[in-house]
């Protein structure tokens, strides 16, 4: 269910993920692209419901966006898509592979704001956690010595660093889990 209480995500085993609207009782959108046979995979919302995650049985995960961008600003565009347009639009997407098996469960955090203001402020205490960003994208991962998330690329340029703190930007988590229980963290710093 969205954060609005008014949308809910329904995942098939005909590999389709329907988004029911629960006040008009209709079905809004049919999200193609994932596989899923005969596993018990969960789709689910992004904290702020722009996108919608969902792992995959071909070691993949998937994000769609649930409405259209009309040139930079996002407004519910549902009746204006022709259906040739919402078809089109139902079936982009984008996956990423981070995993070599069945991917189970991919979750957005919460809220990214908070993990990523606790891993900067901690990050200067620690001579282990890199401070600084790089433009490609970075997978944390757990340093068991401290027990704390430190990245896995790093840029040198420290005047980088400010970017994570800013609060206004949209930033994403995913969190993804195999079939083998081998968890992954994703970060999206830079949201366009």
């Amino acid at each position: 269910m969205n954060s609005h209480n008014s949308k809910v995500l329904i995942t098939s085993n005909d590999s389709r993920i329907r988004l029911y609207n629960i006040r008009t009782k209709e079905i809004e959108r049919k999200y193609r692209g994932y596989s899923n046979t005969s596993s018990q995979i969960r789709a689910s919302f992004s904290y702020d419901d722009r996108y919608i995650i969902s792992g995959s049985e071909d070691s993949w995960f998937y994000i769609w966006r649930t409405e259209p961008n009309n040139n930079g600003s996002d407004s519910p565009l549902n009746a204006k898509l022709t259906r040739k347009q919402r078809r089109y639009f139902d079936r982009a997407y984008e996956r990423i592979r981070v995993h070599n098996t069945m991917v189970t469960s991919a979750i957005f955090a919460p809220n990214p704001h908070v993990i990523m203001n606790y891993l900067y402020s901690s990050s200067s205490s620690s001579p282990s956690i890199n401070r600084s960003i790089s433009s490609t994208p970075t997978t944390p991962y757990l340093d068991h010595n401290r027990t704390r998330v430190t990245g896995a690329c790093a840029s040198s340029n420290s005047s980088e660093a400010p970017i994570a703190m800013n609060n206004t930007g949209s930033i994403y988590m995913m969190v993804t889990a195999d079939s083998k229980g081998q968890l992954k963290l994703l970060v999206n710093r830079y949201h366009r």
